[in-house]
């Protein structure tokens, strides 16, 4: 199947992440200075280092697509195409989603419990935002498998394709369910990734795929994207912070596009700032994250983060995020890290390239592997706790589901003869 560039890790980088960069680059030091951004970072050697490992990653990404698709045309037949017993299939979704709702549902449920303090919150009062993150339940664990609503998304979309079965009400209304949780969890504990999380995998399954009719306005989804990024931090920025900034803002649309560029800019600003002042640390402390926060590895422990010291002479703790790109800098400097994009964006496109294959478990794994394309900016989300439950579940669906597949075949073409009868060599005939 063909995709829009958008559904693409490699054209989405080269398109959208590149230019981001260098308008981010291109600023005056007073744009940084807002966000009190000490110093400028994010140029000279620090950009030239971030560009590079961006083109690596698109290359790398480019080259996979290249080569399979030259394979494809040499091979002249292909395996038969394989389906999701439906049964199993649905029971797949619901484990998945049952364990997003409960975890979801579970961080807000002693928010959700207090009426006066969620009547308080949406009245806007200031002192009410710290009480609801204090409020909200934080369990190592619980936090991780809130984060399978992204599965769960992809599961949702991904039903007609795999399944080969139309979504019912009940599909419907079980989603709404979990969804209703997520939204509850992104306002109250001020999560708008976990939106992003699961708007994202539906979009990319529902309208990424180029139909019969190829439509021109689904080129430019990434725009209607932004729209609602902007719409969405609007709404939940003024319950969270206008009543403190409406004294430094006097317009509030200024200070929604002020702060949602800010957080583009100074993630990259931070990260420049951590590659050119520190030494590689090779602990992939920044790459492999999930290892030292997952619960189930209790022994393993970190050194403090450096962010923290560097915030203090350079930047704030109020945008603490350090960006994806530098994220492989920062642990092995700048020629390996290079390198480990270019070995990403080859991951990256075999995944891609299986997915327009439609082989079920690229399809499983493409839509939330996305998530950390568009995210690379800000911050590592593959190497983040919030993925690896999705990574690790999203391998045990596939192993199970392969075990619990039809394969269609051809259909026998029946003739005027018996199927078991001999057949005859070429120049036979047959005699009366």
């Amino acid at each position: 199947m063909r995709t829009y560039w958008w559904a693409n890790p490699g054209w989405v980088t080269l398109l959208l992440m590149v230019p981001i960069s260098l308008i981010v680059a291109a600023m005056p030091k007073q744009a940084y200075l807002e966000f009190d951004q000490a110093r400028q970072f994010f140029a000279g050697t620090q950009l030239l280092v971030a560009l590079a490992g961006m083109l690596a990653f698109a290359a790398g990404s480019g080259i996979v697509g290249y080569v399979t698709r030259s394979a494809r045309r040499q091979k002249t037949g292909g395996a038969p195409a394989s389906r999701i017993l439906h049964s199993h299939y649905r029971r797949v979704m619901l484990l998945v989603g049952l364990v997003a709702f409960a975890g979801n549902i579970a961080v807000v449920l002693p928010v959700l419990a207090d009426p006066g303090l969620v009547i308080a919150f949406l009245s806007g009062k200031a002192s009410v935002f710290a009480l609801l993150k204090e409020r909200t339940l934080q369990v190592p664990g619980l936090t991780s498998v809130s984060n399978l609503a992204a599965l769960f998304a992809a599961l949702y979309a991904l039903k007609p394709k795999i399944a080969d079965r139309p979504l019912d009400w009940f599909d419907h209304s079980f989603a709404a369910m979990v969804f209703f949780a997520v939204m509850m969890r992104a306002v109250f504990n001020s999560e708008r990734l976990a939106i992003i999380e699961v708007v994202l995998p539906i979009g990319i399954i529902w309208f990424g795929t180029v139909g019969a009719r190829w439509r021109a306005w689904l080129a430019f989804a990434p725009i209607l994207g932004i729209v609602g990024i902007v719409t969405l931090f609007a709404v939940t920025e003024y319950f969270r912070s206008w009543t403190y900034y409406r004294y430094y803002y006097t317009d509030y649309t200024e200070f929604v596009l002020s702060r949602i560029w800010g957080y583009y800019l100074t993630a990259l600003n931070n990260g420049a700032g951590l590659a050119e002042l520190y030494l590689p640390t090779f602990d992939g402390a920044y790459t492999m994250n999930w290892f030292y926060r997952f619960p189930l590895f209790p022994w393993v422990e970190a050194d403090e983060p450096t962010f923290w010291e560097y915030a203090f002479q350079y930047a704030t703790e109020e945008f603490n995020n350090t960006s994806g790109i530098f994220a492989p800098i920062h642990d092995f400097g700048a020629v390996f890290g290079i390198l480990m994009w270019f070995f990403l964006g080859v991951l990256s496109g075999r995944i891609y390239d299986g997915y327009v294959q439609g082989k079920f478990q690229y399809m499983l794994i493409h839509p939330t592997w996305m998530i950390g394309v568009y995210e690379i900016l800000r911050l590592f989300y593959w190497g983040s706790s919030k993925y690896f439950p999705t990574l690790i579940v999203t391998v045990a669906i596939v192993v199970f589901m392969v075990r619990h597949r039809e394969v269609a075949t051809a259909p026998i073409v029946q003739r005027s003869v018996h199927p078991l009868a001999p057949v005859g060599g070429r120049g036979d005939r047959s005699r009366g």
